[in-house]
């Protein structure tokens, strides 16, 4: 082979060895800050038919009025904790009562009985001091998370509701969707130290106790974990299924048969299954995602506010490492083969999540209506050791507890299909003991329905009937929507829509008023515009205004924008903050690098020590101005000069 033939060959090794997973959600991909299709879960919620919202005060009417229009009893949906020292862009509003004013962090973790799916779509952050929501939640029709902020939330006054600016929301939540702190969850109270210290200072806050231990936090981080799952299911569905109907249609039936079982199982040797999802799924897989799917992180490092550095009072509390700041380019939490069988699992039970408690029961009712479906029994003889019975036979194999009016179904399993494990049953007679469901309706892993269990003691025989009505009412759905909605889900299965709810008018950021685009200035506009020219003072808007008011604010912020630039030329593992601008998580992304060029980097640091220097007579060094603790520099606003 020539030399050139070599040098190609090796190449294509080298490409081969240096491919990477392809981000299901890609944390590059901003998007527009107001949604293109839909509203927010929020707006539509809280709409109060004329454009605007209802947002009743104080927050806890406003979580209440969440849950009648959810169907929830109250607190029966959702969870509330408490972060008084924690991560977010308002970290340092409450200083120094921490413990008096701690913002409150509730989620939407279970599902009410009636309406659309809410479970897992809905979160919210309060900070009383600031009168700011941080808002949270699905839009279904354009398949993303809204970001929201809900301002001037006060008593006697009129809140504004905006959508935020996705690229200053997107730096820390690079999963387009809610992160929280990976377990033990220490900032929150689940802490005992931060317990005894929220308790301290008060008992209860927005008709949430101070006290609740870890089983709130562990309810917030299953519900955020869901939430990513939403977009890597409707990936699955759009893409992985391609152009393939049967694909979703399969991927929608057994994500039903899956509910219906109370989630208990799959059934992934059908060959049904095999043919019209698994198959389609790995060779779109392999062709779009040959080397994985790398899914996104909502798992922040967990940390402990109350052990995390040697100053603990004051301002310097809300002090985070680098290390543990959100704005850290977060690593895939999983990378999925582009294994057909792997992804027809994941597409299975994440499109039982778009399936409402309330559209169960509607299937459920639809089922036991069917008329003229076959039914058919199977029998096995038995064997009993201390109220355990055991039935085997080629077609049918159960073992269940009979106890005085109740019995505890271990298994069932029918002709080879996988184990349905543990159902509570009622028992009533005598000789031939009839057991029927406690509670749900007892269907198989094909859907169709137990309509008897009957326990022959003198004969030691079972039978089981079933009713094929699944087999007789799937027939008449129809093929689903390629975009993977609720309406569009029931629309497949025949349900009746919901009725059309009332538009919140999407409100983008108001008007950031005149650019200053003197040269002396465009280098920063060019790198930091983007988070730093809103109308809010988080992040610090000091890019906001003309080139007198900008000039004022870059002099007076200088000292923190040196050092969180200089970050960025240091080594990550020595880094005392994050650096600025932040590290964006592009798909070839990597801890240490800098978000710059390092020439745009150092031109950037050049005009900013200039200005220290002008003002201090010396040279800026980053470790004299860390010496007290970033905290404690100068704020970085003028008006927020103290």
């Amino acid at each position: 082979m020539r030399p050139a033939g070599w040098l190609l060959v090796v190449g294509m090794l080298l490409s081969e060895v240096r491919a990477e997973p392809a981000w299901i959600v890609d944390p590059a991909g901003i998007g527009p800050n107001l949604p293109e299709a839909g509203q927010s879960l929020f707006d539509e919620m809280l709409a109060d038919g004329k454009g605007g919202h209802r947002l009743p005060f104080p927050f806890e009417s406003l979580i209440r009025l969440i849950e009648k229009r959810a169907g929830c009893a109250p607190s029966a949906c959702t969870r509330a904790v408490f972060i008084p020292l924690g991560r977010s862009l308002q970290r340092t509003s409450a200083a120094p009562e921490f413990f008096q004013f701690p913002r409150v962090v509730v989620a939407v973790t279970t599902e009410a009985e009636k309406g659309a799916p809410i479970k897992d779509r809905l979160y919210l952050g309060y900070l009383e001091k600031t009168g700011i929501i941080e808002v949270i939640s699905y839009n279904d029709s354009a398949g993303r998370f809204e970001f929201q902020l809900v301002r001037n939330y006060r008593a006697g006054t009129a809140p504004e509701v905006v959508y935020a600016n996705r690229t200053v929301c997107l730096t820390c939540h690079q999963n387009h969707a809610p992160i929280f702190s990976r377990q033990v969850w220490d900032e929150t109270q689940a802490n005992p130290h931060v317990r005894s210290r929220l308790l301290a200072a008060r008992a209860a806050l927005h008709g949430q106790p101070m006290g609740s231990g870890i089983d709130v936090p562990a309810a917030i981080d299953a519900a955020v974990a869901r939430a990513n799952e939403l977009g890597v299911t409707r990936a699955l569905w759009q893409r992985g299924c391609g152009e393939s109907d049967p694909c979703r249609r399969a991927a929608l039936m057994n994500a039903l048969r899956y509910r219906l079982t109370g989630e208990r199982v799959i059934n992934t040797d059908d060959a049904d299954y095999l043919r019209d999802l698994v198959a389609p799924l790995a060779s779109n897989a392999g062709r779009l995602w040959p080397q994985g799917i790398a899914l996104p992180n909502a798992g922040i490092p967990n940390r402990d506010p109350l052990q995390d550095g040697v100053i603990t009072t004051g301002v310097a509390l809300s002090h985070v490492r680098a290390g543990l700041e959100p704005l850290a380019p977060r690593p895939p939490a999983e990378v999925l083969p582009a294994d057909g069988r792997v992804l027809a699992r994941r597409l299975v039970a994440g499109v039982a999540q778009w399936l409402a408690n309330e559209d169960v029961s509607s299937i459920e009712r639809a089922l036991r209506a069917i008329q003229g479906a076959a039914t058919t029994s199977l029998t096995a003889p038995c064997s009993e050791r201390r109220r355990r019975w055991q039935c085997d036979s080629r077609a049918l194999s159960l073992a269940v507890r009979l106890d005085p009016g109740r019995a505890t179904l271990e298994w069932l399993q029918v002709e080879g299909t996988p184990r349905l494990n543990h159902f509570e049953l009622r028992a009533n007679g005598g000789r031939r003991a009839t057991l029927t469901p406690a509670g749900r309706t007892l269907r198989l892993v094909d859907g169709n329905r137990v309509t008897g269990i009957e326990i022959d003691r003198q004969r030691k025989q079972v039978r089981l009937t079933v009713r094929a009505d699944f087999t007789r009412w799937m027939t008449k759905v129809q093929n689903p929507s390629r975009q993977l909605t609720h309406s569009g889900v029931r629309n497949a299965l025949g349900l009746p829509m919901h009725a059309s709810t009332a538009f919140a008018t999407p409100r983008d950021e108001p008007d950031t008023g005149p650019v200053d685009n003197s040269p002396e200035h465009r280098l920063f506009h060019q790198a930091c515009a983007g988070c730093h020219r809103g109308a809010d003072h988080t992040p610090p808007n000091f890019l906001r205004g003309d080139a007198r008011q900008v000039r004022r604010a870059l002099r007076h912020c200088a000292p923190r924008i040196y050092t969180r630039l200089a970050m960025g030329l240091q080594p990550h593992t020595t880094r005392a903050k994050t650096p600025m601008p932040p590290v964006q998580p592009v798909r070839d992304g990597a801890p240490g690098e800098s978000a710059l060029p390092r020439d745009r980097l150092e031109a950037l640091l050049a005009a900013t020590g200039a200005l220290l220097e002008a003002e201090f007579k010396s040279k800026p060094d980053v470790e004299q101005l860390l010496r007290g603790g970033y905290e404690n520099l100068r704020a970085c606003l003028p008006q927020e000069a103290s």
